[in-house]
Parts: C-alpha cells; sequence; structure tokens
C-alpha cells in the first residue's frame, strides 16, 4: 500500500527530467560515500560521477513492485 510520502516520492520523479535524475542520484551516492569515509577527493567524486551516468533507474519498477504487495 501506498503512503503520502510515497505518492509525494513518485510525483517528483515524475516531474524531473533526466538532467536533474542523474544529478540527485550523484548526490544520494555522494552522501552515502561520505557517510562512511568522509568527503571525496575531485577524483573520487569524477569515479561516481561517471558510475551514476551507468546505473538504470528502477524506481518505477520498485513502486510498481511495492504496489503489488
Amino acid at each position: 500500500m501506498r503512503t503520502e510520502s510515497d505518492n509525494e516520492e513518485l510525483e517528483e520523479f515524475a516531474q524531473q527530467g533526466a538532467h536533474e535524475e542523474i544529478k540527485a542520484r550523484q548526490e544520494k551516492i555522494t552522501e552515502a560515500i561520505e557517510k562512511n569515509i568522509g568527503s571525496l577527493s575531485s577524483q573520487q567524486q569524477s569515479i561516481v560521477n561517471r558510475y551514476s551516468l551507468q546505473m538504470a533507474s528502477t524506481f518505477i519498477e520498485e513502486n510498481a513492485y511495492s504496489k503489488k504487495t
């Protein structure tokens, strides 16, 4: 069952463009890594940025799956 926050997240996702989605993904990955190892060097940030470009979003699929269960 979807919660209100799920609906808000889905709406936000639907409104953002591909560039914004990639930027958000880069920020999320960076924050997760920095929690564990601290600030990233420019070389490490470059690696994160390249990696995030290769990732395919599964947000819609995950949302549809959680709705079914």
